[in-house]
Order: C-alpha cells, then structure tokens, then sequence
C-alpha cells in the first residue's frame, strides 16, 4: 500500500511539472518583448538581456511586488509563478520599459 501511495504522489509531480510552461522574455532594444505574457501559476519567467546595458527587473504591482536585481548584459534572470492575477514589470534603471503579466 505504501508503495501505491508513493508511486501515485511521484506521477502528481510529474504531471505537475509537464503543465508548467517557460515564457521567455527576451530584453533587447530597452523593450521587454513580448510586452504581454499569459501565463499559469507553476510556469516561469525567463529574462534574456540581449542589450548591451545592465536592466534591474521588479515589479511594484500592489500584492506582486518583487525585485529580481540586476541581469547585466548577457545574463538570464529567471522567476516561478506563484499566484494568480496582473502585475506589470519595469526596468528600476530604465522607466520606460512595461511589461505586462496575467496570471490564470
């Protein structure tokens, strides 16, 4: 019976992490593209600075608020999905850079 249990509880975590999905966002010309992301809690975020300068990725959207620090150029910068909602992103280096998150 044990071995059952074990064997049920290992294919829910393999079943949970094939639904999760990588939605890459790539940052490239001081623009976060895509600029819209639709998106399951459990999937992720990955940030691709393609520029040539340093972007500091964070978000002061009431309830989402987070800071992922500086992603130099070069560098992937990578956040999992937690709860459900929108949030909108920036750049705390670069105002004019939106990015916008909904979260089913």
């Amino acid at each position: 019976m044990k071995a059952l249990l074990v064997a049920g509880a290992m294919l829910l975590v393999a079943a949970t992490a094939v639904q999760a999905a990588d939605h890459q966002i790539t940052i490239v010309n001081m623009k976060y593209s895509p600029a819209r992301v639709s998106a399951k809690i459990g999937d992720t975020l990955t940030f691709v600075n393609k520029d040539t300068v340093t972007h500091e990725v964070y978000s002061s959207t009431p309830g989402y608020g987070f800071n992922l620090g500086d992603t130099k150029a070069g560098e992937t910068t990578v956040m999992t999905l937690r709860q459900k909602g929108r949030f909108d992103v920036e750049c705390g280096i670069h105002p004019n850079m939106p990015l916008r998150v909904s979260v089913k």
